[in-house]
């Protein structure tokens, strides 16, 4: 008997793992919809619903983005969670019988698309956990069309995408103020002031902590927030941002 080839991507009990849930309520996220999966080999009568499915971790990505804030912070997997956000725009590989010379058309500009309720619904409690590119990653929408509707509709984006208070990064991350100058001191998480002074708990309302540099910390010291209820929501939205050179 041959050795069995392992099917590319994640089974449901291996996200199950990751997430800090059990195995039916992500078969529940795939059957509704909300997490896109696989099914390379078919239904078999024999082998159960978790089995057959297999989610990418470009699917999974997706989903945290978008469905974090339903997850419970302190059971998840954190660094592997950060390993998977950290991927971003991976390169298509290439067809090696598609002709080099090649120029395909412009399809010109998309054509408009009404906002539903259910949309507006959306971007109502995506203002409070994510940025401007990431709701409109979430929504596939533009990222013009995201902030004129937000406009519209009167609201307020609560995460800002260039950077954070000490008190907004002890609140995401499920700590105290102290907690996050002490990293601060110990430069595991880089900080900027206009003032060059040295960090003290009475200063800690002139620091900010650039995005760029909570993504630094959290590829290399998830560990320290291992069983911590931290915000999933912001730190996903936070992992997922834009690149530096687009701001």
């Amino acid at each position: 008997m041959g050795m069995r080839v392992r099917e590319p991507g994640l089974s449901a009990g291996e996200v199950a793992d990751i997430l800090g849930v059990a195995a039916p309520w992500v078969t529940a996220r795939i059957e509704s919809g909300a997490l896109r999966s696989n099914n390379p080999r078919g239904t078999h009568p024999g082998r159960p619903v978790a089995e057959h499915h297999r989610i990418s971790e470009r699917d999974l990505r997706v989903f945290l983005m978008g469905r974090a804030h339903g997850l419970d912070g302190s059971h998840v997997d954190l660094p592997r969670v950060i390993g998977i956000m950290a991927v971003r725009h991976p390169e298509r590989r290439k067809s090696p019988h598609r002709r080099q010379d090649q120029v395909e058309a412009d399809p010109g500009p998309a054509p408009y698309r009404r906002w539903t309720g259910e949309e507006r619904d959306r971007l109502r409690s995506l203002v409070e956990t994510h940025t401007p590119h990431q709701a409109a990653a979430v929504l596939g929408r533009s990222v013009t069309s995201v902030r004129v509707q937000v406009s519209r509709l009167g609201l307020t984006w609560r995460v800002r995408e260039n950077d954070f208070s000490v008190r907004e990064l002890a609140g995401i991350f499920g700590v105290d103020i102290r907690w996050v100058m002490r990293r601060i001191n110990r430069k595991t998480l880089r900080s900027v002031t206009p003032y060059g002074r040295r960090p003290g708990l009475q200063q800690a309302s002139l620091y900010r902590a650039p995005a760029q540099a909570v993504r630094d910390y959290l590829l290399c010291h998830a560990h320290e927030l291992a069983g911590r209820r931290v915000h999933l929501d912001c730190i996903a939205s936070i992992m997922a941002g834009p690149e530096p050179e687009a701001r």
